[in-house]
């Protein structure tokens, strides 16, 4: 199975991205997995990788994808139990948090991926996006904001007129 999310680089600078069928809102790549995957940003050419692009990820090794990642091994990082995952043809490791879990039972000893273009269809302003959220999203994307965000997300959401 080959599953597809919508990474962007959010007001913060981190390389992040929603699954909210999966409660994850703004969702962060750390501790080198985003510098892997920019860097197959930078080798597709993509133009603006902080408006958004598609990545598709498969721990089938027949999917097609460009880029494999080897198991390394698993480490708990602030708190949270992740894997370490080689790319060798980036040469560079990177972990993926315990998000990797919600495609995955046990975390596959290889994963494919490659990135493309945001298609037509998803190509959306943070606006849109948030204005699109459930109240169980946006309550969930709330809960993870300081101040300063939260005055941020609000300067970004669409009024809503009352009719005269």
């Amino acid at each position: 199975m080959i599953h597809t999310i919508y990474p962007h680089i959010n007001a913060a600078g981190l390389l992040v991205f929603d699954a909210p069928e999966h409660g994850l809102i703004e969702e962060p790549f750390v501790n080198g997995a985003d510098a892997i995957i920019l860097r197959a940003v930078e080798e597709a050419g993509i133009p603006d990788p902080g408006a958004g692009f598609e990545l598709r990820f498969s721990a089938d090794p027949d999917a097609g994808l460009d880029y494999p990642l080897d198991w390394v091994g698993g480490e708990t990082i602030g708190g949270l139990a992740g894997n370490w995952y080689y790319s060798p043809d980036i040469a560079a490791a990177g972990w993926l948090c315990p998000a990797l879990l919600c495609y995955y039972e046990t975390p596959p000893r290889q994963l494919y991926f490659q990135v493309a273009p945001l298609p037509d269809h998803h190509k959306q302003t943070d606006r849109l996006r948030i204005n699109r959220m459930t109240d169980g999203e946006f309550r969930a994307y709330c809960g993870r904001l300081d101040i300063g965000g939260m005055l941020e997300l609000l300067a970004r959401v669409k009024p809503i007129k009352a009719d005269p």
